[in-house]
């Protein structure tokens, strides 16, 4: 008994730091995430070929819950992020022709980092590509 005591006491001190924080089921508009901070953005398989090159690697997102930038270093977009912890994004890029880009998914905090799991399309206003993207919070 005492060492089947002893291991729950161990597991509940051992449970935190690499745990993964979702929404709470009864989370209100002022509970949005903070996720303001440093990213580096990996195009999944699917977008890899087919995303601008400003896509893939640093992002840096600053701003308030219901008005971020999203800061990929060429081009800036707008967008936001909820009490479900879904984000969203848009703009339109500076390029010529102009490229309409969103973008969406849910964020996640694992081992202490915020994780953006989402899909992104880009549109030139021939054709429409797009795909999957995760993007992982650097450490301060």
């Amino acid at each position: 008994m005492r060492s089947f005591i002893l291991a729950a006491v161990v597991l509940a001190a051992c449970s935190g730091a690499g745990d993964i924080i979702e929404p709470d089921a009864g989370a209100t508009g002022s509970d949005a995430p903070d996720i303001a901070g440093t990213y580096e953005v990996v195009a999944g398989e699917g977008l890899d070929p087919v995303a601008p090159p400003w896509f893939a690697g640093a992002l840096v997102i600053t701003g308030s819950a219901d008005a971020l930038t999203w800061d990929f270093g060429e081009e800036m977009l707008g967008g936001a992020i909820d009490d479900t912890f879904a984000f969203d994004f848009e703009g339109t890029t500076s390029a010529d022709p102009p490229v309409s880009v969103s973008g969406g998914g849910t964020a996640f905090l694992g081992a202490g980092v915020w994780n953006l799991d989402g899909d992104v399309a880009f549109d030139d206003g021939v054709s429409e590509t797009g795909g999957a993207f995760t993007a992982i919070q650097e450490l301060p």
